[in-house]
């Protein structure tokens, strides 16, 4: 909904004084009376009546004639019954419709003020009745008129409920004029208008205060819940409003009809007696008041949703992708009606030749990336990073890693290695590796770790040698260790010409179990068991070569726990013991660093 600048008009009620009594309410129903026939049969030896005798029957009006000797001459009353009209109403018009099966003939209407106890008594109040209307023709179809006389009569017996009428054919000494006869009266009043108390608010997940708009010229603001009395038959506006904010559960509210969001729209409901039905979407509506009703207007939720990352080590947040859009972290709130989604996509980012990968989401520990949100609350989301350094001589070469070179006049020097600082502080080591070719075997030690501020380190085990043809290759990998995420850099050697006398093996000790087992040809990170555990669990994963292996456990906010595995290791299967006695329960993340290979995983 728009933002609209509403003007303030004074309510105006019809109900006020100067308009009572003008306001009526029109109302008009058909009715249908009871009827009694009567029958009057005279029978005749020559011209002398020797016999009249009467009796209820099925036929209406006129006169049949049975034989040569008897006659029947039919009357009808009629009973109308008015018990719905209420006493105080004013008759404003009846209309009498009637009907016959015979044509050619008349009959008269009668007002009866008082029957009688016999048929005989009847048949002849019908007739010495005051007249209603005379003339009236017969007719096979529907014939109506208007009666200003039974306007009159009927608003006089309103206190009664009921009027009786007669009907007798004018032509009733002509044989053949028998007809049936059918009528109704079609009754028209006015009623004064009711007023009644009804109730325009809001409905913010339960609570019903802000400001609505309601009234008759317009839809003017009004605390809600806003009780006032309404005119039946007037038409009332009502009007909801955006920006309520919720003084119970802080959040505010929109009227979402057109423009705000696709889901969960809001919409005007009317309740009586705790049974609801629609109104209508949109932000304005009309109605005509009923008893004890109540309009609600259902606004929705705004959720505050903000963004950023998480990287160890460094002060910088970084950038975020939301619905497609490459923003600032941590970003501007985004508001979202309750029920809609929105997009975030985590972005691999690098940061003094730091490298920044994604890890998990801070509130849910989901790995999904990128990921869509469905709002209920305001939130704060992090994406978590994990940091690994690059540390090369290729592309940005900012490592520069070399050795001494032969030198005749000193044949016998051990190898020494060269390379540059990496520009992190948070680079806090370098470890030193050495893959070196014995029996035609290759094995990769890591032979050495040195502190962060070292940039060279020599090795005593190997001597250089002045070319290929007079030595063995040895290839040597100084690695950079990134301490906040305890992550080093990709595998990339160098090669060297060495000679030695002996293989040299250092690998480092580890509080794991190494099998022997047929080739394995990929790497695998495999998921904990059991899982969910208490308080131990096994983890294991193989290597299908030689490497380096770090293996940590982190928390879901992105801290690390436990350092299981910091060590070169050969290929194989493994498993390692977790223990999370001093732990608290929850869901924990462990990583699985390799020289190739990187996976993550819950438990």
């Amino acid at each position: 909904m728009k933002k609209n600048l509403l003007v303030t008009i004074s309510f105006i009620f019809i109900y006020l004084t100067a308009m009572q009594g003008q306001v009526k309410v029109p109302y008009e129903a058909d009715f249908f009376p009871s009827a009694v026939n009567i029958a009057q049969t005279q029978v005749k030896v020559g011209q002398t009546v020797k016999s009249t005798t009467y009796s209820q029957v099925n036929d209406d009006i006129g006169m049949e004639v049975i034989n040569d000797t008897t006659k029947n001459i039919y009357r009808t009353y009629f009973t109308f019954n008015f018990l719905q009209i209420p006493t105080n109403a004013t008759i404003t018009e009846v209309k009498v419709v009637y009907n016959t099966n015979s044509t050619g003939y008349s009959f008269k209407l009668t007002h009866i003020t008082t029957l009688g106890t016999t048929n005989s008594n009847n048949w002849t109040v019908i007739g010495t009745s005051g007249s209603i209307k005379t003339g009236l023709v017969y007719s096979a179809y529907d014939v109506s008129f208007v009666s200003p006389e039974l306007k009159t009569k009927i608003q006089g017996l309103l206190t009664s409920h009921e009027i009786v009428l007669g009907g007798l054919s004018e032509s009733e000494t002509t044989a053949g004029s028998k007809s049936d006869l059918t009528f109704s009266l079609h009754i028209k009043w006015e009623m004064p208008a009711q007023i009644f108390a009804v109730t325009a608010q809001n409905d913010m997940n339960g609570w019903s205060g802000g400001n609505i708009g309601a009234g008759v010229v317009s839809a003017s603001s009004h605390p809600s819940p806003y009780t006032f009395p309404a005119t039946e038959t007037v038409t009332y506006k009502l009007k909801a409003f955006d920006n309520q904010h919720n003084d119970v559960n802080g959040y505010d509210y929109i009227y979402n009809d057109t423009e705000e969001a696709p889901l969960n729209k809001s919409e005007w409901k009317k309740t009586i007696s705790n049974n609801e039905t629609p109104m209508g979407a949109t932000v304005d509506q009309t109605f005509q008041a009923v008893s004890n009703a109540t309009y609600k207007a259902y606004l929705r939720k705004i959720c505050n949703l903000t963004f950023t990352n998480s990287f160890n080590g460094i002060s910088s947040t970084g950038s975020i992708k939301v619905n497609g859009t490459t923003v600032s972290a941590p970003t501007a709130q985004y508001q979202v009606v309750d029920g809609n989604t929105i997009q975030v996509e985590a972005i691999t980012q690098t940061y003094n030749d730091i490298k920044y990968t994604f890890s998990h989401w801070s509130d849910n520990n989901s790995t999904q990336n990128p990921r869509t949100i469905t709002a209920t609350s305001h939130a704060n989301i992090s994406a978590v990073f994990i940091g690994t350094p690059i540390f090369t001589n290729f592309g940005i070469s900012n490592r520069n890693l070399y050795s001494n070179t032969y030198n005749p006049r000193f044949p016998n020097v051990p190898i020494t290695l060269y390379w540059d600082l990496h520009q992190s502080s948070n680079v806090t080591a370098y470890k030193v590796r050495r893959g070196a070719n014995i029996n035609n075997v290759t094995t990769w030690n890591i032979i050495a770790t040195v502190s962060g501020s070292t940039t060279s380190y020599t090795d005593n085990d190997f001597l250089i040698a002045a070319s290929k043809s007079t030595g063995s290759i040895v290839m040597y990998d100084v690695k950079a260790y990134y301490s906040p995420d305890q992550t080093v850099s990709a595998n990339e050697s160098i090669t060297v010409y060495a000679n030695y006398d002996a293989p040299v093996q250092k690998i480092a000790n580890g509080d794991s179990i190494s099998t022997e087992l047929p080739a394995i040809n990929e790497y695998a990170l495999n998921s904990n068991y059991p899982n969910p555990f208490n308080p131990t669990t096994q983890i294991s994963y193989q290597l299908p070569e030689n490497s380096f292996v770090n293996l940590v456990v982190y928390n879901s906010l992105g801290q690390k726990v436990a350092e299981l595995v910091n060590q070169e290791q050969a290929s194989g299967k493994y498993s390692v013991k977790f223990d999370a006695s001093n732990l608290p329960s929850g869901v924990y993340i462990y990583k699985l660093q390799t020289d190739n290979f990187s996976d993550v995983k819950k438990m």
